[in-house]
């Protein structure tokens, strides 16, 4: 099963670049800062505002599309939660 996040801007701590979902706060990024000595840049991290879908094995940004994504991880954490009062939170 996948579970689609939105990317946040990414934050660079010292050697580390880290990027989490701007909805849910799930850590989608945490790797070395590349250095200039690398060949090829890395592909990631991810465009701040896109759609990307996290399954068990990979993550992808997903193509522009119109509708919000069932998968949405705002809509799985709702669901997980709808029984919850204020007090359990």
């Amino acid at each position: 099963m996948s579970v689609t996040h939105i990317a946040a801007p990414p934050v660079v701590l010292e050697d580390r670049i880290i990027q989490r979902c701007s909805l849910c706060g799930m850590k989608l990024i945490d790797m070395p800062k590349p250095s200039i000595q690398d060949e090829k840049p890395p592909d990631k991290p991810w465009i701040p505002g896109k759609f990307i879908s996290v399954s068990e094995d990979f993550q992808v940004m997903m193509p522009f599309t119109d509708y919000i994504p069932t998968d949405l991880c705002y809509y799985v954490v709702s669901l997980n939660t709808e029984s919850l009062s204020i007090g359990d939170l």
